[in-house]
């Protein structure tokens, strides 16, 4: 397991956060528009997953522990990002569905991403 592969696998999910037109925007505003609130899960996750790469290349001991937890992970930001994307570009005959996929994606596995990461900083911190 490579963590450096995990970062350049991500760059692109973290430049179109970055590149959002609208992230700077307050909240009264942007609640009318589609995207953000989904901007937002990919911001909040591709942040703890990068935090959990941190902590774990400062203890490569760990890898192999979090191995599968961690590839998890990646998994999960990029189904979240391709479904993302295709909200922003599918016909409108197909949102109601790509929003309910996106809802189950944020309700039942980005909370994952915040377990490893509690997993990660309690076995790390613990070691310490």
């Amino acid at each position: 397991m490579n963590l450096s592969d995990f970062v350049k696998n991500n760059r692109q999910v973290i430049s179109f956060v970055n590149n959002w037109p609208d992230k700077d925007k307050p909240f009264h505003i942007k609640q009318n528009l589609l995207l953000t609130k989904y901007i937002g899960t990919l911001d909040v996750a591709t942040s703890r997953f990068n935090t959990i790469l941190l902590r774990l290349s400062e203890h490569p001991m760990m890898h192999d522990e979090f191995k599968d937890s961690v590839m998890a992970c990646q998994s999960i930001i990029q189904r979240f990002y391709i479904n993302t994307m295709r909200l922003n570009t599918w016909p409108k005959v197909l949102q109601g569905y790509l929003k309910w996929r996106l809802h189950r994606l944020g309700t039942r596995q980005i909370p994952k991403i915040r377990s490893t990461m509690k997993q990660v900083l309690e076995t790390v911190d613990g070691t310490n």
